[in-house]
């Protein structure tokens, strides 16, 4: 359970999602919390020749892309409360484990921004197809038949109707969870 956000929690993290990943790990950029830059988490990523980045000090933009998806996957979620409830971040950390997370890398499609096209004053801007991660995993030559074959395997068993139904209810749990507190 993540319930707050220690140095050595942040590894432990880490830990857990390079075994999850189903490929190799390369890069870390974190934003300028003490519980990202410190000298374990450094020392973490050196010993695993993780690169490690952080953005630059006032300027808050540096992550913007990341920090664009925290609507979509933790405040549309979970909500704007700060959680302190250890059986609460259970049920979170499980609906990320499971749901949120099959549906977002399987069946939910972004769009990559291609180019910016500026003329005068105006900027527009021209997209890729919108396509899932999955489907970027399996186009992309840098990733081995092995890793596709098993996340293939993984696509073929899931029911997208029931993910959103299962998530639909643990949100549920939530939602009446937080009510009773």
């Amino acid at each position: 359970i993540f319930f707050n956000k220690t140095k050595v929690k942040v590894i432990g993290a880490i830990h857990t999602l390079r075994e999850q990943f189903p490929f190799p790990l390369k890069s870390v950029d974190f934003d300028n919390g003490m519980e990202f830059v410190n000298w374990m988490l450094y020392g973490y990523c050196r010993k695993h020749h993780i690169s490690f980045t952080r953005s630059r000090s006032y300027h808050k933009n540096d992550q913007a892309h990341i920090e664009g998806k925290n609507y979509q996957s933790v405040r549309k979620v979970t909500g704007y409360e700060r959680i302190t409830d250890p059986i609460l971040i259970g049920i979170i950390d499980d609906v990320y484990q499971n749901e949120h997370r099959l549906l977002t890398n399987y069946f939910y499609t972004t769009m990559k921004l291609k180019k910016k096209i500026k003329k005068g004053g105006k900027s527009t801007k021209v997209y890729e197809e919108a396509k899932t991660p999955y489907r970027r995993v399996l186009e992309s030559a840098n990733i081995s038949k092995e890793v596709k074959d098993k996340l293939t395997k993984e696509y073929l068993s899931l029911n997208p109707a029931k993910l959103q139904r299962d998530l639909q209810k643990k949100l549920m749990r939530i939602k009446d969870y937080n009510s009773v507190t």
